[in-house]
This record gives structure tokens, C-alpha cells and sequence, in this order.
């Protein structure tokens, strides 16, 4: 998300109240006298609190929440600079409202950490990761016209264009990667070309890479991906990345699906419910959006940001954060699902005379030794061989080329967040993967 978002969430504090008491202090000195009326105060900060609601479709990079903060701060702040006495009283009228403030933080806080023990485990900076942009339903995912080629034909021919490919001649196979933000996040702000399939492009001239990474997408959006992309685009090999997060991202609503998940799970198979895009009627779908950011960079230290997380969360049972005591319960309800999702896309790329593969992609925790993560990941690779092998399709961990590096030079060194590769990262990824992909392609289905 952002490489500081405590310095973020401290602009985001200070920031709005300072410019709306400024503002404030102005307009008292323009009209000579302080405004009395408690009335008018109160409908001030309401309505400019209502802004957000047309701001915020506006600003996809921002949640609804926090554009809420911002307004709440700055319109108090503005309230505060219109009321405010002449000379010291108002001064003292600000120290004290600071103290207030902040005593009331610390007495939620103390009373937090002695009436809620923590049984929740977060690790530092997670929940900054929850980002709007992939916060369910609030925003489309970028990428996602993908699953409409004939609506949106640019994306998929910039997903077809590969700039800096050395080609001595035309690629004799086409390979099609897909799978979620894994594939199209470098650090930040390196071109979509410098993502493991992007290198492995420049690696392998003979092939034909397509990247079709969509971030914040699960193994349902990828299987409608290839269905749909797959008789278009000729391939020889589709290679499918999955991560622990797919358990928890099956299902999701979209808001270019009217709210809805992608597919519907009938007696007769897999069936998509958007054959055609269409928003939803709820005209406040972006109330579906993550605590605001201070929130939860709090939560790194903050017991009562932490019960406050999870009790907000509860609301959205299919995220990871919601309640961590559940997360066994809400993965093996699911993983039949996946499993019937995983044996209809290597059907379906069966029928079209292409080979699977199947990837699981490295799971930081996991190289850094936490059990329940490596459980996790070894439960993902156990379940795509028990349905894919007896169809002959290869399921590999790319745990292995970073086991030995991580235990040598640590995690932080070839990733940037708990799951995004730093550039040595996705190099050693594509490296990896050609190998494996020279092999595949060397041997006759």
C-alpha cells in the first residue's frame, strides 16, 4: 500500500482539523464575533460529513471511512475555528478540548487492555494491507475488463503486448499466466514488465507470455478468466497461481457483477452469474469499505483498535481478518468449493487442447517458520494434487527456490509486504519457472 502509512495516518489526523480551524479562525475574523449558536455548529459538520458520499466514488485510492475521518476532522476543526473566543480563554478552550482527547484515548486503551484480553493475533502491518481497492465490493478490481473482451478490447491487447522482448523469431508456444496482485505487483511503482512473468518473457523468447494477473481476484475470477480468454487466445500452456488467500477470496461480490459473486454452483456445473458487466442498484455500495487508515495502523498497538478491527470486520465473514478462531471453520466449508472450482478449470483447459500447471506461490510467513501458515500452504498443495493429479496435471510449490535464500538472507529481502516480491523476487520466480516451463513443453502432453 503505502512504504509509510503511519506518516500517512498522522497527515490524515492532523492535517483536515488544522486547515478546517484555520479556515475557521478566518471566517470568525471576518465576520467580528465568534458564532454562539450550538444549531448552526451542528449542521455544518453534517453536512460537510455528507460529502462523503458523493466524494467518495471519486476517490478510489481513498475508502469511504476515511474520507469520512477527514471531513468529521475537518469540519470539527472548521466548527471549532467559527466558535472559538478571543485571546486566552480561547486558548485555553483548545488545550483543554487536546487534553480531553487525549485522556479519553487513554482511558479507552487502559480500560481495553483490562477488560478484552487479546485473542487475536495480527501480524505489524497487515491491516494496513487492507486496502480499498480490495476491500470486497467497494472498488473494481484494476484489470477486471479482462473478463469482457468484447466490451474492453484494449485491455487485453495490452495485456498481449510484451515491450523489451528480444525475439529472434516468433514464439512457437503461448503461455498464459493467471492468477491475482502476485503476478502484477512489483515494488512500487515498476511497470508491469518487471513482474515475474514479465522477466520470464525476456528469459524465455520463444514463448509467448501473457500475463493475465487481476490483484485482489480469486480462483473463481480466474476460472472465469480462462473460460473466457482461453478459446481467444490459442495457448498452449495456462499456468494457474494460487495462495492461501483464494480460500478466503472464493466468492467475493463484485461490484462490476451488481454485488454479486461471479459464479453460481448448480447441479450441472459451474455457471457464470455476469456473462455481460452490470453495476449494482445499491447507490451506496461504497459504504463497503475498511476502517479508516489511522484505524489501522493503530491496530499494530492499539488493543482497543484491535477489538474495534475485528468487531467491524465481523460484518465481512469471508475476509482473513475477520475473526482468526474461525479461520478453520471458514476454510473447510470452503475448500470443497475449491476444489470443484480447480477440477473445472483444468477441464476446461483440457477441452481446448492446452496443459495445466498449477503454482502455489510462496507464502512468507510460512519461509519465516509460522505453523499455522505453513499448515495453510501445505493444506492448499495437498488438496490442488488430490483433485488435479489423477487428471495429469503438475502441481508445484514455489516455496522451493526461496527456502534456502530466505533462511540465508531473510524474508524482508525478496519481499515487500507479507506476500509482494521485491524485483530479486520475482527474478528468481522467473528463473525458476522457465526451467520448468522448458520441461513441460519439452515432453508431448
Amino acid at each position: 500500500m503505502f512504504q509509510a502509512p503511519w506518516l500517512l495516518a498522522v497527515g490524515m489526523i492532523l492535517a483536515p482539523p488544522l486547515c478546517g480551524l484555520g479556515l475557521g479562525l478566518f471566517g470568525r475574523r471576518l465576520r467580528g464575533k465568534p458564532v454562539q449558536s450550538r444549531v448552526v455548529l451542528v449542521v455544518l459538520v453534517v453536512l460537510l460529513t455528507a460529502l462523503a458520499l458523493p466524494l467518495a466514488p471519486l476517490l478510489p485510492a481513498v475508502g469511504f471511512w476515511d474520507v469520512v475521518l477527514c471531513l468529521v476532522l475537518f469540519a470539527l476543526g472548521l466548527a471549532l475555528g467559527l466558535a472559538l473566543p478571543e485571546g486566552s480563554a480561547g486558548k485555553r478552550l483548545l488545550v483543554s478540548i487536546l487534553a480531553k482527547v487525549l485522556v479519553t484515548a487513554a482511558l479507552l486503551e487502559i480500560g481495553a487492555r483490562l477488560l478484552f484480553p487479546s485473542n487475536h493475533v495480527f501480524q505489524a502491518g497487515a491491516t494496513t494491507a487492507v486496502t480499498p481497492y480490495e476491500f470486497w465490493s467497494a472498488f473494481d478490481p484494476n484489470r477486471w475488463q479482462l473478463l469482457f473482451p468484447d466490451q474492453h478490447p484494449r485491455e487485453l491487447a495490452q495485456a498481449l503486448a510484451q515491450p523489451g522482448t528480444p525475439r529472434r523469431a516468433p514464439p512457437s508456444h503461448r503461455v498464459l499466466h493467471v492468477g491475482d496482485s502476485m503476478l502484477v505487483l512489483g515494488e512500487w511503482g515498476r511497470p508491469l514488465t518487471e513482474s515475474f512473468p514479465g522477466r520470464l518473457a525476456r528469459l524465455t523468447p520463444e514463448m509467448d507470455q501473457v500475463n493475465l494477473g487481476v490483484a485482489a481476484t480469486g480462483i473463481d475470477f480466474h476460472y472465469q478468466l480462462i473460460h473466457t480468454l482461453l478459446p481467444r487466445l490459442h495457448a498452449d500452456v495456462v499456468v494457474l497461481y494460487v495462495f492461501g488467500a483464494d480460500l478466503w477470496l472464493i466468492d467475493r461480490a463484485y461490484l462490476f457483477c451488481g454485488l454479486q459473486p461471479l459464479l453460481a454452483d448448480t447441479p450441472t456445473g459451474l455457471r457464470t452469474r455476469c456473462p455481460q458487466p452490470q453495476r449494482p442498484q445499491d447507490a451506496i455500495a461504497h459504504l463497503r469499505s475498511p476502517p479508516p487508515l489511522p484505524f489501522r495502523v493503530a491496530v499494530d498497538f492499539s488493543r482497543f483498535a484491535q477489538i474495534g478491527f475485528v468487531a467491524y470486520m465481523k460484518q465481512f465473514p469471508e475476509y482473513p481478518f475477520a475473526d482468526r478462531h474461525d479461520a478453520d471453520a471458514v476454510l473447510a466449508a470452503r475448500e470443497p468449493h475449491f476444489a470443484r472450482i480447480l477440477g473445472a478449470v483444468a477441464d476446461d483447459v483440457a477441452a481446448h487442447g492446452a496443459r495445466l500447471i498449477v503454482v502455489a506461490l510462496p507464502d512468507r510467513a510460512a519461509l519465516d517458520g509460522d505453523k499455522s501458515s505453513q499448515a495453510l500452504y501445505q493444506r492448499i498443495v495437498a488438496r490442488a494434487s488430490a483433485v488435479l493429479a489423477p487428471r495429469g496435471v503438475l502441481v508445484l510449490g514455489a516455496q522451493e527456490p526461496f527456502a534456502d535464500v530466505v533462511a540465508r538472507d531473510g524474508s524482508d529481502s525478496w519481499f515487500i509486504d507479507s506476500c509482494h516480491f521485491r524485483a530479486k523476487g520475482h527474478e528468481r520466480l522467473a528463473q525458476w519457472l522457465s526451467g520448468k516451463l522448458r520441461a513441460v513443453l519439452a515432453t508431448r502432453p
